[in-house]
């Protein structure tokens, strides 16, 4: 019997997906609701569902996630965490907090190694060396506003409109113009189905023409 033979699902077992997609999964924890609560993640159970996201690169999936918490956060920033000090945001991603990813992303923009924050936080290198890609593409959008390359770069890794308004200290409209001008536009995609009567999940990514 040969693999084209083997059927699972609805689908020969000679199948091969097309893997140009990363889905991400963040859970949704309510202490932005509940500010006297304590937000130290532990075994006891805290969130109160999960959102996911598709996108072409894991920053991309990752911000998109981001934005889709729906906490009042639109990037990978959180105002709280600007006032810390660097041993004050080491002191607290040492442990686990529903916030922790905007306290290692300011950490990263203030210029402390990967290395360091791995050590204090056992979060394997790949995450953080992707948020660094985040942040070192912040300083290079603040320095090099409505410039083309850049933003095609910012778009490929997920970066709202709004984002980057801020980054460029425009509006969002300004942003968005510019985008359009250079061809920007929403293209579709489609993660493939292997269960029966299933359709197969749908996104959508900034590409340019």
């Amino acid at each position: 019997m040969t693999l084209e033979e083997i059927n699972l699902s609805n689908t020969p077992a000679s199948f091969e997906p097309t893997l140009d997609y990363v889905v991400t999964k963040l859970p949704r924890f309510p202490f932005d609701k509940f500010t006297d609560a304590d937000n130290t993640l532990s075994t006891q159970m805290k969130s109160t569902g999960e959102v996911m996201s598709i996108g072409r690169t894991f920053e991309e999936s990752l911000l998109k996630g981001i934005r889709s918490l729906e906490n009042g956060t639109d990037h990978i920033w959180m105002k709280k965490f600007e006032g810390y000090s660097d041993e004050d945001l080491l002191c607290y991603i040492s442990s686990g907090r529903d916030d922790r990813i905007y306290a290692v992303a300011e950490l990263l923009r203030k210029g402390r190694s990967e290395q360091e924050i791995a050590k204090h936080t056992g979060i394997d290198l790949f995450f953080i060396r992707k948020i660094r890609h985040i942040t070192d593409t912040e300083l290079i959008l603040k320095s090099s506003p409505f410039r083309e390359e850049e933003l095609r770069e910012a778009k490929r890794l997920g970066f709202s409109d709004r984002a980057v308004a801020i980054l460029w200290e425009t509006d969002e409209g300004a942003v968005r113009a510019f985008s359009v001008g250079l061809q920007g536009r929403q293209k579709g995609g489609t993660v493939d189905a292997f269960a029966p009567h299933d359709i197969g999940e749908n996104f959508r990514s900034v590409h340019f023409g």
